[in-house]
Order: C-alpha cells, then structure tokens, then sequence
C-alpha cells in the first residue's frame, strides 16, 4: 500500500544526511588556513566575582568575535575551510558563502580588557580590576578574564537645583518616574537613560528645542561608606545675538 509519508521521509533523508556531512566537515580541521604563527580565537570566558554584573551583559563588549556556531559546530567556518588553494568558482563560491578563521590577537585581547575595566566602573565599581590570561591547545586560543569588582558605590540621595526655574512645576513633580532611586548603583549608563528621558518629556510638553546637553549631575562622595549624593540641575538657554554676545534665557516653550 502506498504511503504519501513514507515517501516524503525517504525524499528527506538525503538532504538530512547531506547537512551531516556538512556538519561533520565543518568540525574538522578548523585551523586549516591558521598560519602557523598565529591561533584561532576559540572563545572568551568571564568570570566575575559580583552576582549583580552579569557576563552575558559584557560579552558584547569583545572583539573580535569567535566564528559563529550551528549546532555546536563552526559551520561557515568548515565551509571555507572546505575550499582548496586554487582560484576557480568552487573555492570562490565556499570562500564567499563561508568565514575565513578568526584569530587571536593580542592586541585585541589588551583593548577588551581595557572596556571590560571601563563597563564595570561605568556601573560603580570605581575599585574594580580586570585580569586575563590566555590558553593555547591544538592551534586554538581560549581568553580568559577574571573581574574583581569590589564594593560598589550606590546613590544615598537625589536633588534638584534647577538654574531655570521655569521648569521647577514639571522636573519636580515628574521626579516620581525617575531611572534613578536611592540604594541603586552609581551607574553612568542609567544616568545618561535619565537624561534621555528628561528630554524627551520636555519636548513632549512643547519645549522643542530644548536637548540633554542642558542637564548636568554633579556627584558628591564625600559622604564615606561608599555612598554618593546626586544634584540634578538644568542650565538656562544659550540665546546667541547677532553680535557674537549671548543671553542665557529661560528655556521656551511652543503652544
């Protein structure tokens, strides 16, 4: 008895055993085109010694990226590996279709070590340290970064000092939907997103030329026990006149 199914698995398994080999070729000698001088860059590890910094927030941050991966293995990378040295359309066609070897630059590794630094303190950990070490195994590099955070500096306080007072009945009263609480992280990140914010709720209310550049927050740390007061504050308008002179004016607003 004929059976349409039976007939659509058998058309299939050919392709399925096809995405296989491919898959098998693809595992197998991935530092062909490594020089012999050089590794392929495997990948990264993060290992923080802080449950609030999460790794997969700072995985973004390094460069050059591992050759990506299907089902475990480095597909595109197989691929290109799987064209010869001679110049006609079939190497051209893999090469193209495929990617060529990521290697491990030390360089690179020294940057990256450089943002991790620069991310982790950016979210209050001013005493943090970045470490890394690299491993080589069968033509492969493994980097390696090992952050120590250490304590961390949090708001203890917000307040408004507005130099356009103007804006005291609508700053004041939205303060409720601030990105910024007391007991949060000094992270620099949250408070360039509170700018942003504060911006577009003044455009939103007609004052349309109005930018981010005008707010400022100054950080006081003298209180110890890493704690740290936030002074919001808003400049009044640069108004240029013809003469080259400027006014500083309230900030207007359109209807």
């Amino acid at each position: 008895m004929y059976s349409p199914d039976r007939h659509k698995h058998r058309r299939l398994i050919p392709g399925i055993s096809a995405v296989v080999c491919i898959l098998l070729l693809a595992s197998c000698s991935s530092t062909k085109y490594v020089p012999e001088d050089r590794y392929l860059l495997d990948k990264y590890k993060l290992r923080v010694d802080d449950s609030e910094l999460k790794s997969k927030d700072m995985d973004s941050y390094l460069r050059p990226r591992p050759n990506k991966k299907v089902l475990g293995t480095r597909f595109y990378l197989g691929l290109y590996n799987m064209s010869g040295k001679k110049d006609n359309g079939w190497n051209r066609w893999l090469r193209k279709i495929g990617e060529e070897p990521v290697l491990y630059d030390p360089f690179e590794a020294g940057e990256n070590n450089k943002q991790l630094v620069r991310y982790v303190r950016n979210k209050g950990y001013y005493h943090s340290s970045v470490s890394d070490t690299v491993g080589f195994r069968r033509g492969k590099a493994t980097v390696s970064y090992d952050i120590e955070a250490g304590e961390p500096y949090r708001i203890n306080r917000i307040s408004y000092q507005l130099e356009d007072t103007t804006l005291n009945g609508i700053i004041l009263p939205d303060s409720v939907n601030s990105l910024l609480h007391p007991g949060d992280l000094l992270d620099v990140d949250v408070i360039q997103d509170e700018s942003a914010r504060i911006e577009g709720e003044l455009r939103k209310r007609g004052y349309f030329n109005f930018s981010r550049d005008y707010i400022s927050f100054k950080v006081d740390s003298t209180l110890g026990s890493h704690r740290v007061d936030i002074i919001m504050g808003i400049r009044k308008y640069v108004h240029t006149l013809e003469d080259g002179y400027y006014l500083l004016v309230p900030h207007r607003k359109y209807s």
